[in-house]
């Protein structure tokens, strides 16, 4: 062992993120939203998995759901779990459990884009090809997304 050291854990809590599949679009919905820590590094407005914080009490599954109703107005049903990842274990402790669901124009309940709970969500929807492509060359940054995507890109979903 190393000689001890100072450490810094930020205690975020934990998140679920879903990725979601437009089945009569052959198209993902995704959350465009303002992010100020990435101003540095450009274009500070992202390209996101539907993702957020895990309430005290409720099950990733839940939250991925309450999300997708929130972001942007879908009522969820079938959940596939593709994985769970820390985003930087350095120095984070959030455990962010990544989904996939396919939604049908059916599932659509309301509005969404967040403005029940103070938030500011554009809904993009992009061809499910066209996202692929995104990711591989480096366009969609937020690694929610990227991990949805590359496994989508790899599985028979």
């Amino acid at each position: 062992m190393s000689a001890p050291h100072r450490r810094l854990s930020v205690e975020r809590g934990d998140s679920a993120a879903l990725l979601i599949y437009l089945a009569e679009r052959d198209a993902f919905l995704f959350a465009r939203q303002f992010r100020y820590p990435c101003a540095g590094h450009g274009d500070p407005w992202l390209i996101e998995a539907i993702a957020g914080k895990i309430d005290a009490g409720e099950s990733p599954e839940d939250a991925a759901r309450r999300e997708a109703r929130e972001e942007v107005g879908y009522r969820v049903s079938e959940l596939t779990k593709i994985g769970a990842f820390y985003g930087s274990p350095g120095g984070l402790s959030e455990l962010t459990h990544v989904f996939y669901a396919k939604v049908s124009s059916s599932d659509r309940i309301g509005d969404g884009g967040g403005v029940d709970v103070g938030e500011d969500v554009e809904q993009v929807e992009i061809p499910a090809a066209d996202a692929v492509k995104m990711a591989l060359a480096g366009q969609i940054k937020d690694g929610k997304a990227l991990i949805g995507l590359l496994w989508y890109a790899a599985s028979s979903h």
